[in-house]
Protein backbone atom coordinates (compact mmCIF):
# COMPACT_ATOMS: atom_id res chain seq x y z
CA UNK A 1 0.00 0.00 0.00
CA UNK A 2 1.46 3.30 -0.76
CA UNK A 3 1.43 6.05 1.06
CA UNK A 4 -1.25 8.33 -0.26
CA UNK A 5 -3.79 5.39 0.01
CA UNK A 6 -2.37 4.68 3.27
CA UNK A 7 -3.68 8.44 4.14
CA UNK A 8 -6.58 8.01 2.40
CA UNK A 9 -7.55 5.17 4.27
CA UNK A 10 -7.12 6.94 7.46
CA UNK A 11 -8.87 9.51 6.90
CA UNK A 12 -11.95 7.52 5.14
CA UNK A 13 -11.80 5.00 8.26
CA UNK A 14 -10.32 6.22 11.01
CA UNK A 15 -9.61 2.74 12.91
CA UNK A 16 -9.00 0.71 10.02
CA UNK A 17 -6.84 3.30 8.65
CA UNK A 18 -4.69 3.03 12.06
CA UNK A 19 -4.30 -0.74 12.31
CA UNK A 20 -3.26 -0.65 9.01
CA UNK A 21 -0.61 2.36 9.53
CA UNK A 22 0.60 0.34 12.73
CA UNK A 23 0.72 -3.07 10.78
CA UNK A 24 2.57 -1.23 7.46
CA UNK A 25 4.96 1.02 10.14
CA UNK A 26 5.68 -0.84 13.30
CA UNK A 27 9.02 -2.44 11.98
CA UNK A 28 10.12 0.68 10.83
CA UNK A 29 9.38 2.80 14.09
CA UNK A 30 10.63 0.08 16.10
CA UNK A 31 14.25 0.03 14.11
CA UNK A 32 14.33 3.75 14.39
CA UNK A 33 13.66 3.29 18.58
CA UNK A 34 16.09 0.36 19.02
CA UNK A 35 18.99 1.76 17.55
CA UNK A 36 18.83 4.52 19.65
CA UNK A 37 17.54 3.14 22.86
CA UNK A 38 19.38 -0.13 22.57
CA UNK A 39 22.56 0.36 24.68
CA UNK A 40 20.41 2.41 27.54
CA UNK A 41 17.02 1.34 27.76
CA UNK A 42 15.13 -2.18 28.75
CA UNK A 43 12.94 -3.52 26.26
CA UNK A 44 9.53 -1.71 28.33
CA UNK A 45 11.65 1.53 27.74
CA UNK A 46 11.68 0.85 23.97
CA UNK A 47 8.10 -0.38 23.53
CA UNK A 48 6.87 2.87 25.74
CA UNK A 49 8.58 5.05 23.07
CA UNK A 50 7.55 3.08 20.28
CA UNK A 51 4.04 3.19 21.77
CA UNK A 52 3.90 7.21 22.18
CA UNK A 53 5.04 7.62 18.27
CA UNK A 54 1.87 6.00 17.33
CA UNK A 55 0.06 7.91 19.96
CA UNK A 56 1.47 10.93 18.48
CA UNK A 57 0.60 10.09 15.34
CA UNK A 58 -3.02 9.00 15.69
CA UNK A 59 -3.74 11.79 18.30
CA UNK A 60 -2.83 13.87 15.12
CA UNK A 61 -3.97 12.64 12.78
CA UNK A 62 -5.32 15.69 10.18
CA UNK A 63 -2.32 17.50 10.66
CA UNK A 64 0.16 14.22 10.28
CA UNK A 65 -1.59 13.17 7.14
CA UNK A 66 -1.77 16.56 5.28
CA UNK A 67 1.92 17.38 5.83
CA UNK A 68 3.28 15.04 2.92
CA UNK A 69 5.16 12.32 3.10
CA UNK A 70 3.65 9.90 6.03
CA UNK A 71 6.76 7.44 6.57
CA UNK A 72 9.34 10.49 6.72
CA UNK A 73 7.12 12.34 9.23
CA UNK A 74 6.53 8.89 11.09
CA UNK A 75 10.55 8.43 10.94
CA UNK A 76 11.22 12.08 12.27
CA UNK A 77 8.71 11.52 15.09
CA UNK A 78 10.31 8.04 16.02
CA UNK A 79 13.93 9.58 16.25
CA UNK A 80 12.65 12.49 17.83
CA UNK A 81 10.68 10.68 20.63
CA UNK A 82 13.65 8.13 20.94
CA UNK A 83 16.22 10.93 21.83
CA UNK A 84 14.03 12.41 24.16
CA UNK A 85 13.97 9.05 25.88
CA UNK A 86 17.52 8.43 25.52
CA UNK A 87 18.16 12.05 27.10
CA UNK A 88 15.70 10.83 29.94
CA UNK A 89 16.98 7.19 30.72
CA UNK A 90 20.71 8.20 30.40
CA UNK A 91 20.22 11.23 32.98
CA UNK A 92 18.47 8.79 35.14
CA UNK A 93 20.49 6.07 35.00
CA UNK A 94 23.67 8.62 35.51
CA UNK A 95 22.26 10.04 38.68
CA UNK A 96 21.55 6.79 40.06
CA UNK A 97 24.95 5.10 39.16
CA UNK A 98 26.45 8.43 40.81
CA UNK A 99 23.84 7.74 43.86
CA UNK A 100 24.89 4.01 44.41
CA UNK A 101 29.00 4.67 43.99
CA UNK A 102 28.62 8.29 46.38
CA UNK A 103 26.42 6.30 48.95
CA UNK A 104 28.19 2.70 48.76
CA UNK A 105 31.98 4.66 49.18
CA UNK A 106 30.39 6.91 52.13
CA UNK A 107 28.00 4.73 53.83
CA UNK A 108 28.24 1.47 55.73
CA UNK A 109 25.12 0.77 56.66
CA UNK A 110 26.23 -2.20 59.43
CA UNK A 111 28.61 0.18 60.74
CA UNK A 112 26.02 2.70 61.04
CA UNK A 113 23.71 0.52 62.87
CA UNK A 114 26.28 -0.49 65.73
CA UNK A 115 27.42 3.01 66.10
CA UNK A 116 23.11 4.11 66.29
CA UNK A 117 22.83 1.16 68.47
CA UNK A 118 25.81 2.09 70.79
CA UNK A 119 24.74 5.81 70.92
CA UNK A 120 21.25 4.33 72.26
CA UNK A 121 23.01 2.15 75.34
CA UNK A 122 25.38 5.34 75.59
CA UNK A 123 22.75 7.90 76.67
CA UNK A 124 20.34 5.48 78.25
CA UNK A 125 23.81 4.46 80.61
CA UNK A 126 24.55 8.77 81.27
CA UNK A 127 20.20 9.35 81.84
CA UNK A 128 20.80 6.07 84.79
CA UNK A 129 23.54 8.74 86.64
CA UNK A 130 20.59 11.06 87.63
CA UNK A 131 20.70 14.69 88.05
CA UNK A 132 22.91 16.40 87.86
CA UNK A 133 25.87 14.30 86.99
CA UNK A 134 24.22 13.20 83.75
CA UNK A 135 23.46 17.09 82.85
CA UNK A 136 27.29 17.59 83.67
CA UNK A 137 28.17 14.95 81.32
CA UNK A 138 26.39 15.81 78.55
CA UNK A 139 27.00 19.69 78.87
CA UNK A 140 31.20 18.65 78.73
CA UNK A 141 31.49 15.72 76.35
CA UNK A 142 28.42 16.39 73.87
CA UNK A 143 28.03 20.21 73.90
CA UNK A 144 32.47 21.21 74.89
CA UNK A 145 31.55 23.22 77.57
CA UNK A 146 33.88 23.66 80.16
CA UNK A 147 33.57 23.75 84.68
CA UNK A 148 32.97 27.08 84.80
CA UNK A 149 30.46 27.16 82.29
CA UNK A 150 28.46 23.93 83.40
CA UNK A 151 28.83 25.56 86.87
CA UNK A 152 27.08 29.16 85.61
CA UNK A 153 24.46 26.70 84.23
CA UNK A 154 23.48 24.27 87.24
CA UNK A 155 24.11 27.23 89.63
CA UNK A 156 27.08 25.26 91.07
CA UNK A 157 31.06 25.94 92.14
CA UNK A 158 33.52 24.92 89.44
CA UNK A 159 34.84 22.89 92.09
CA UNK A 160 32.18 20.80 92.71
CA UNK A 161 31.35 20.43 89.06
CA UNK A 162 34.80 19.13 88.58
CA UNK A 163 34.54 16.35 91.34
CA UNK A 164 31.21 15.02 90.40
CA UNK A 165 32.20 15.03 86.70
CA UNK A 166 35.31 12.76 88.14
CA UNK A 167 32.40 10.08 90.33
CA UNK A 168 30.12 10.42 87.40
CA UNK A 169 32.74 9.07 84.86
CA UNK A 170 33.96 6.47 86.81
CA UNK A 171 30.40 5.32 87.67
CA UNK A 172 29.45 5.48 83.96
CA UNK A 173 32.68 3.66 83.32
CA UNK A 174 31.23 0.85 85.47
CA UNK A 175 27.17 1.01 84.12
CA UNK A 176 29.05 0.49 80.74
CA UNK A 177 31.06 -2.10 81.80
CA UNK A 178 29.49 -5.21 80.23
CA UNK A 179 28.09 -4.10 77.39
CA UNK A 180 31.06 -3.66 74.71
CA UNK A 181 31.06 0.09 74.81
CA UNK A 182 34.48 1.54 76.15
CA UNK A 183 36.06 -1.97 75.91
CA UNK A 184 38.44 -1.34 72.84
Amino acid sequence: MTGSELKELILSSPQKGQRRFYNEYKNYVYTIVCSKLGKCGAREDIEECVSDVFAEIFMNTDKYCSAGDLKGITGIIAKRKAIRAYHRLSRSRFLFDELDDSVSDRYDISAESEKKEKSRILFGKIKELGDPDSAIILMSFFYGLDSGQIALRLSMKSAAVRKRKQRALKKLRSLLSGTGIGEE
